[in-house]
């Protein structure tokens, strides 16, 4: 009897973990990312298609007659929402349980700059985001973030005292730091911004100085610039800025 007792215990706890282990239930939304498709790196604002390889690790069908899709949120490495609601990727069929799906889908990187991640997520509009629901959410691949227009004041040398409503002249030195070419077709120009201490920064309109050679990506320049000064006496703010006409100031 002696050598029977282990072998009457092992038997016991095996069939006692198998009881448990026929408890354990599939969850109905559960969502994995066989290849999250991300490049290292994209640019502000960009819109790029990748390749993504999504599985239906739940019990329900993905069905893009039920309105179900595949979209990213952009979220911190601290898993602090960036932007939630991204541009949406229709399914071709029906994912059902167990399943992969490839798919070339649509992402749209945030104006926020910096080392971010981006988690892949299957929507039923209108209804639910899996992730919201899934008992293993997806982690998100990191990429890094950087901006279309950008640039690095270098240097400057410019009056303190101005007298209101005048035109003064100063002189800078810039880099390029972002992803874009300064033209010369003056559809790039650097304006001064002014703000009261305690308001909203102003742009001034004209003047505008334009660039008289291309400034590439990581190449500096030296130029004379013009700010006009605004009405009003007393002690003001100001920086210089640059304007990519019809797109934006960078500054914003």
């Amino acid at each position: 009897m002696t050598r029977l007792i282990p072998t009457v215990t092992i038997l016991f706890l095996l069939c006692q973990f198998a009881g448990i282990g026929a408890l354990v239930a599939q969850a109905p939304w559960d969502v994995e990312v066989l290849d999250p498709g991300v490049p290292e790196r994209t640019a502000s604002g960009e819109e790029i298609r990748v390749r993504v390889i999504l599985v239906n690790r739940g019990a329900e069908n993905w069905d893009p007659a039920s309105g179900f899709a595949v979209a990213a949120h952009w979220l911190e490495p601290n898993r602090d929402v960036v932007r939630w609601e991204g541009p949406r990727t229709p399914l071709d069929e029906v994912v059902r349980p167990g399943e992969s799906v490839t798919l070339e889908a649509t992402l749209v990187a945030p104006s926020r700059a910096g080392d971010l991640l981006v988690q892949w997520d299957v929507v039923q509009e209108g209804v639910f985001w899996v992730a919201r629901r899934d008992p293993t959410p997806v982690v998100g691949a990191p990429i890094e973030v950087f901006r279309n227009h950008s640039f690095a004041q270098l240097n400057v040398s410019q009056d303190r005292w101005v007298t209101a409503g005048e035109n003064t002249t100063a002189r800078l030195a810039l880099m390029n730091d972002g992803a874009v070419e300064w033209t010369t077709d003056k559809s790039f120009g650097v304006v001064g911004r002014w703000r009261r201490i305690g308001g909203s920064w102003k742009t001034t309109e004209p003047p505008r100085t334009h660039f008289l050679t291309p400034v590439k990506p990581g190449e500096e320049v030296e130029l004379e610039v013009v700010r006009r000064v605004p009405e009003g006496i007393g002690p003001w703010l100001f920086e210089w800025d640059i304007v990519h006409e019809g797109v934006c100031f960078f500054s914003q």
